[in-house]
């Protein structure tokens, strides 16, 4: 897309933001209609046709059983007429990366990483990594607050700094590691706190992507990462900006999906896409329609759930001990709150 295009396309999508801003101001039930419009334009961009075409760049598998495998794409599209100011504008060739697990496999476990408290709860997903040998593949997880003067958490911005360096008080979404619990999703974002786009692993080791209400504990759960917006439920583009700003956001973009092979295996993907922001990369809506219509013709895999991770300068992907991907322009890692793992078994 050109620099021309993507300022048009910025207008419209601050145009979004403003929209969503100005309904915290309004009453509930004026809030949920405005929240209703949202969410029924992200639907209809997110079910466009982008006519993807992508050829496979690289491809591994990370354990012996061959149930993790790891694979990197350069994929393109082109935007639906039916986007605002984009015209059927193409996306540019796009980096993606996409760990795919097989959960039927004993030998693999999946469940989230805390940053170490010696660094106040934000870390780099490597320096996460070298404490972790078994650690095999791990994406950024949910959103967090910078506790620094000058930063502004639009996704929980009744946070304000100094906040104590807590687990409660730097993170922004449910981390639940072996049944112990960090921290919630965030709430009092105006009148009606949203529930958010929640993967969960319940007591009978069943997987799923759930919305969890603010300031709430989840119960009966051995691991949970709380990000969003929520993205594909039953097997349908389901989107719900659940007041999350960076729904909007035009950057590198992360996210993590349930999916089901012709034996009814089912598995969990990390999606990653390069990008930087305000330049290349994805919108949240673009991600949706890629997963949800790609899987089936990359992987064979019919995709019943997704969610968003934290995307922008946050996303990063570690496969087999290097950063495969990440999206500062300088090629920093970002710090970051949690993780979502994936592990080999002693």
């Amino acid at each position: 897309m050109s620099k021309y295009g993507i300022k048009i396309f910025f207008q419209v999508i601050i145009g979004s933001i403003a929209l969503s801003s100005l309904a915290y101001a309004l009453p509930a039930p004026d809030l949920k209609q405005s929240n209703d419009v949202i969410n029924k334009l992200l639907n209809l961009w997110a079910s466009g046709n982008y006519n993807w075409k992508c050829t496979l760049v690289d491809q591994k598998s990370l354990n012996k059983n061959e149930t993790v495998k790891w694979s990197k794409w350069s994929c393109q599209g082109s935007f639906p007429k039916n986007i605002p100011q984009i015209g059927g504008g193409s996306t540019g060739l796009l980096t993606i990366n996409i760990v795919d697990t097989d959960l039927t496999d004993a030998g693999v476990t999946i469940k989230p990483l805390l940053a170490d408290a010696a660094s106040l709860y934000t870390q780099t997903l490597s320096d996460m990594a070298k404490s972790r040998p078994d650690l095999i593949a791990a994406i950024n997880g949910g959103y967090f607050f910078i506790n620094e003067p000058k930063f502004t958490d639009s996704n929980c911005p009744k946070k304000k700094y100094p906040q104590p360096a807590t687990t409660q008080n730097i993170g922004d979404g449910v981390l639940t590691i072996d049944g112990v619990n960090y921290s919630v999703n965030c709430g009092e974002l105006g009148p009606i706190s949203s529930p958010r786009a929640t993967i969960i692993q319940d007591a009978q080791n069943n997987w799923s992507i759930q919305n969890i209400a603010a300031e709430t504990v989840p119960g009966g759960i051995i691991q949970g990462l709380g990000a969003g917006p929520a993205m594909i439920d039953k097997g349908k583009i389901a989107m719900d900006w659940q007041q999350i700003p960076s729904t909007f956001e035009y950057a590198a973009n992360t996210a993590v999906s349930l999916a089901k092979d012709n034996n009814q295996h089912t598995h969990l993907q990390l999606f990653t896409v390069d990008g930087v922001d305000n330049e290349a990369g994805m919108i949240s809506y673009e991600m949706t329609n890629f997963i949800y219509t790609q899987y089936p013709k990359l992987f064979n895999l019919s995709v019943a759930q997704a969610m968003s991770m934290d995307q922008g300068g946050s996303t990063t992907l570690y496969v087999d001990g290097n950063i495969v991907s990440k999206s500062d322009a300088k090629g920093k890692l970002r710090p970051v709150y949690d993780a979502l793992g994936i592990f080999l078994n002693n």
